[in-house]
């Protein structure tokens, strides 16, 4: 052992005993409990754990030894250590705890606080550091832009007939879907008769993003019956 030699140290004589516990700990239950250290990610919470679940109860040294190796760090094993000794039953052979530390200062450490019975302070426990909050995505935003406009009304206009004219205009609109209330009226600029542009605007209400200006796309027509009908619409859908 890396630290057999501080058996020379060690005061076999001291007659103690477990004290404070309810009883040694079932070893089945132990190595669940073990389990479950095991199987959290942070030390910290392991060392609190541990502190937690094996207060109870009577371990022997070579039980504070397993759990010690779990908890990571010697600060987290050197107040684990400590705060078992008192409930350890078999006091003459903690030495092999010392084992388990990975700084020959540390084992020093405990003797010193344990065996030595010095009023030395517990290594103070080290804080995690605060998680960062996750910065939140941007929202893509919504909008067809000046480019989107041409190519929509070159297709529209590309097309031979009436209906596949307002076909064209109403898959071009669903596709892009962000649409303002004026360049709606762009597109319906486009198309050649006014029952065309009606079908077309009625469509494109679910795609505009400020319907609150819809009464442009109702000015963009001439006739008042189609404004009416338009407008109509509008206010039953609000």
């Amino acid at each position: 052992m890396r630290y057999v030699f501080l058996l020379s140290l060690f005061i076999f004589s001291l007659n103690l005993t477990a004290q404070n516990c309810r009883g040694p700990m079932n070893p089945r239950a132990f190595q669940s409990q073990l389990q479950q250290l095991r199987s959290l990610p942070q030390e910290a919470a392991r060392f609190r754990t541990a502190m937690q679940q094996f207060e109870p109860f009577c371990l022997s040294s070579a039980q504070v030894y397993q759990v010690c190796q779990i908890l990571g760090q010697d600060a987290y094993r050197i107040d684990f250590a400590y705060a078992s000794y008192p409930r350890i039953t078999d006091p003459q052979n903690f030495y092999d705890v010392y084992d388990s530390f990975q700084l020959f200062s540390s084992a020093f450490r405990l003797h010193d606080l344990v065996v030595g019975n010095m009023a030395v302070e517990l290594v103070p426990i080290p804080q995690p550091l605060p998680q960062p909050q996750p910065v939140p995505l941007p929202e893509p935003v919504c909008e067809v832009s000046a480019q989107d406009m041409n190519e929509i009304k070159s297709l529209v206009k590309s097309a031979t007939f009436k209906d596949s004219m307002e076909k064209q205009a109403q898959m071009m609109i669903k596709s892009k879907q962000c649409f303002r209330a004026d360049q709606i009226v762009e597109i319906l600029s486009v198309l050649t008769y006014d029952d065309s542009k009606l079908a077309v605007a009625k469509y494109a209400f679910d795609y505009c993003i400020d319907t609150q200006n819809y009464y442009r796309v109702v000015n963009s027509f001439t006739f008042k019956s189609y404004k009416d009908d338009l407008t109509r619409f509008i206010e039953a859908r609000n």
